[in-house]
């Protein structure tokens, strides 16, 4: 469906919309030979700015970070597949003396003058979120589009646009493509439907979670609507660096994907597609190969890893980039240890068990070499090395313990006693540094050789990544330990939950207060799973189903049909280190539960009762 308005010339343009794209014929004058196309959606209007501020923060919420004069960060949005001769315009109405600009700085670190018209060939742009970042005086941009040059043929000026979604809306514009750039347009037509009203409320419900467990049908619902959910964030863009990976946030305020570039948290999407793909009832349910969509992200990724002999980040892998105008460039890079052993465990050990391709697991093997090589030199293995700033980062924070999953994975698919001597070197300092005594770990130590950590220990996520981190070095070494101080982390948790099976944003807090953890409810699912099938704790099982019925209960099923299945929030942590407030869902969530359902099949299907085989021993 779409609306037409047309204005200046006579002639009704003629407007076709079908399942390939949209096709626009024009009538311009005879004497005109070309016209210059400007296409600018409905997404661009305003561009987005990283100094916006949700209409839903509350009035206390101090904006982080705060916004420096003279720096700013644009977010300009490609949603047409663009042809060889498109353009990207930024049209600046205002433009300081000394304003620099680099436009997606992850990439390309070119600096250049900032003038008031900004041209990037429209193959060099990104599918959907880009960065441009301005710095050195302020600036004020007025529009962002696309322009093209078309021929007219007897008056007649036919196009054709191929959108990135089927819920395009834009405005098409038309001029004499030899006329002088200040003069008018010959005509110009709203496409799409006209745009929804916002509503500016948060979309979770706190119901409280129904006591019996999912069925096998309401699972199977929800992972369709979980894989649909990934398989719509990929990133198709065929001259990306980032192609077949996923973006990692759906912003729904914004009606765009963004942050391609954050390849650690593709580890968890590549290991729910690698799953679903072998249950019938929802890899049939898709027209792609799910296996096929893991196994080409997974390569993908591979592409990250350092092969730089003798430097000190040789064989771990940029896991992501911060975008940020508080960055040079508008952008930060992070070669990690921790991330990369995350990715390594969900994604590259079972890819290599899946497919056989040595490449994972000579990449696996390679990381935890490298990351052991570090925790033999350092008293504390280091979390980060910047790039931008040729050291390593000074502060550890205590998710750097979910790296253990990377040595317990590979050691899984490749038994060798020098991976579980690795995972505990890697382990056993960070908890001397980091537990506290009643078993949760501080959040960070801002000196890595120093014994004084943070007292903040109530973040629901960061605590997860501590839990994962504890029970893979249990599947390590099961007699050293572990396990009991991940039971000890986990009560808290289980004592915090919310009726609806929610956590706040630090747990120990009221989640209208503090903001909803959806993030952490689905990786806290999973974990919780996984602790009940190790020890058969009914308690375990009870949090954990509580969690999986709160992501089953809270996934979209509005009009963007983009976001389908997403699960949203409006929060202090909503786009992670951006975006605040805004509402957006991530896809490492929608990946978490649907392994969480798996995993509720899986007992399902062990037995009819849904108990796993300890807890059958330990049933009365």
């Amino acid at each position: 469906m779409f609306c037409c308005t047309f204005s200046l010339w006579a002639a009704t343009p003629e407007v076709r919309r079908d399942a390939t794209g949209i096709e626009v014929v024009v009538s311009v004058p005879r004497e005109v030979r070309a016209v210059e196309l400007q296409v600018e959606s409905f997404r661009n209007r305003p561009v987005g700015r990283q100094s916006d501020r949700s209409p839903l923060a509350p009035a206390s919420w101090v904006d982080r970070p705060p916004r420096r004069p003279g720096q700013e960060l644009w977010f300009p949005v490609l949603d047409i597949m663009p042809t060889e001769r498109m353009q990207g315009v930024a049209e600046f109405a205002e433009v300081a003396s000394g304003c620099r600009y680099v436009f997606n700085g992850m990439f390309n670190q070119t600096v250049r003058a900032l003038e008031k018209r900004v041209i990037v060939p429209a193959m060099e742009l990104l599918y959907w979120e880009n960065l441009l970042f301005v710095e050195g005086g302020e600036a004020r941009l007025a529009r962002f589009y696309l322009s093209e040059r078309v021929q007219v043929r007897d008056g007649r000026a036919r196009f054709r646009l191929h959108p990135l979604s089927e819920n395009w809306r834009g405005r098409i514009a038309w001029r004499d493509a030899a006329a002088a750039p200040g003069d008018g347009e010959l005509g110009s037509i709203e496409v799409g439907e006209a745009e929804p009203e916002k509503l500016l409320h948060p979309l979770l419900s706190l119901d409280a979670a129904p006591e019996q467990p999912p069925t096998r049908g309401q699972l199977a619902d929800f992972l369709r609507d979980s894989v649909g959910f990934l398989l719509r964030a990929r990133d198709q863009n065929p001259a990306s660096p980032t192609r077949d990976g996923f973006f990692l946030l759906y912003d729904l305020d914004a009606a765009t994907y963004r942050t391609s570039h954050w390849m650690w948290a593709w580890g968890v999407d590549i290991r729910m597609l690698l799953e679903a793909s072998r249950h019938p009832e929802v890899a049939q349910a898709f027209d792609e190969d799910l296996k096929s969509v893991a196994v080409a992200a997974g390569r993908r990724s591979l592409d990250f890893q350092w092969d730089k002999p003798g430097h000190p980040a040789d064989g771990l892998v940029t896991v992501r980039w911060n975008p940020g105008a508080q960055w040079k460039h508008g952008a930060q890079e992070f070669v990690a240890t921790a991330d990369a052993l995350f990715l390594a465990g969900w994604a590259w050990a079972p890819l290599y068990e899946a497919t056989g391709d040595p490449a994972f697991l000579r990449g696996a093997q390679r990381l935890c070499d490298s990351v052991d090589r570090l925790s033999r030199e350092h008293a504390l293995t280091p979390q980060d090395w910047l790039p931008a700033e040729n050291s390593w980062r000074r502060t550890v924070l205590n998710e750097i313990g979910f790296g253990v999953e990377g040595f317990a994975e590979l050691h899984r698919v490749r038994p060798d006693s020098r991976l579980q001597a690795a995972g505990r070197r890697f382990i056993d300092p960070l908890i001397e540094h980091l537990e506290r005594d009643d078993g949760l770990w501080n959040r960070n130590l801002a000196e890595r050789t120093s014994r004084e950590a943070s007292g903040e220990h109530r973040h629901t996520r960061g605590q997860a990544w501590v839990m994962e981190g504890l029970l893979a070095a249990h599947r390590l070494a099961p007699e050293a330990g572990y396990l009991r101080k991940a039971e000890r982390l986990a009560a808290h948790l289980i004592q915090s939950q919310h009726p609806s099976g929610c956590w706040s944003f630090e747990f120990h807090r009221d989640p209208a207060e503090a903001g909803i953890a959806e993030k952490g409810a689905a990786v806290w699912s999973v974990l919780l799973y996984r602790l009940y099938e190790t020890n058969g704790d009914p308690a375990a099982l009870r949090a954990a189903r509580r969690a999986l019925w709160f992501c089953l209960n809270n996934r979209y099923r509005g009009s963007d049909s983009n976001a389908a299945g997403g699960i949203f929030t409006s929060s202090p942590n909503s786009g992670i280190v951006y975006r605040y407030w805004y509402r957006i869902a991530c896809t490492y969530t929608s990946a978490w539960a649907g392994l969480a359902a798996l995993q509720e099949w899986k007992l399902q299907t062990q037995s009819p009762s849904g108990r796993s085989s300890a807890a059958a021993r330990r049933a009365p």
